[in-house]
């Protein structure tokens, strides 16, 4: 069954909403650049407030490993997700330091960024060789708004390239068009800013995107 992680939580209301409808994970942002950036100290705040069934994950841009660490050593955070420019290297060494899975994102504009490289390849994330454990494609940088492709993920499918590893679909994705990743069978899709409204978490959208996922 896929699975459903709402991301950029930033309030005690965003708790109490997830609280209700129970995704399988909350994202906290700790890149400095998005709108929805939570301190550690803010990001534990929250995570006390969490039903303790809610995976939480920390979403990181270019940032020490110390810090997605000590997140995780201090029970804030249960995986990382990189969505920056970390390298097989990084994950590597942040999986010396703590033991927990990574995801990493993958901006997806063509065939090849979804697809097992014919030539192994442990730089890309598709390969199995790569560390990170599961992979998050998504448009551009992330947090557009904007849906990729996802035509390339059937393509892909039905030439037997897609890649092995589990991934989330995000970029975009909102009730209207949550159906069709759904249709693709990720292990899991990611809604950010589908789940708002004026900019903050809408407990009638979660309620209802967490029912079409989990129905």
């Amino acid at each position: 069954m896929t699975r459903i992680k709402l991301c950029g939580i930033t309030r005690p209301a965003d708790a109490a909403a997830l609280n209700e409808a129970l995704p399988d994970f909350a994202g906290f942002v700790f890149a400095e650049s998005s709108r929805r950036r939570v301190t550690p100290a803010q990001a534990a705040a929250l995570r006390r407030l969490l039903d303790p069934r809610i995976v939480t994950v920390g979403v990181f841009v270019d940032q020490p490993l110390d810090l997605a660490a000590s997140l995780v050593q201090d029970e804030v955070i249960d995986l990382v997700q990189f969505h920056g420019t970390e390298t097989a290297a990084d994950i590597a060494a942040l999986k010396a330091m703590v033991t927990v899975p990574v995801i990493k994102a993958v901006s997806v504009t063509t065939l090849a960024d979804v697809t097992t490289p014919t030539t192994p390849d442990p730089e890309n994330p598709a390969d199995p060789a790569h560390p990170a454990d599961c992979l998050l494609f998504d448009h551009g940088k992330g947090g557009t708004g904007h849906s990729f492709d996802l035509d390339l993920i059937r393509q892909a499918k039905a030439a037997g390239t897609l890649t092995s590893k589990p991934f989330f679909i995000a970029g975009g994705l909102n009730e209207s068009n949550l159906p069709a990743a759904l249709a693709l069978n990720p292990y899991g899709v990611d809604i950010s800013s589908g789940a708002e409204t004026n900019g903050q978490k809408d407990p009638t959208k979660i309620a209802h995107l967490v029912a079409l996922v989990t129905k």
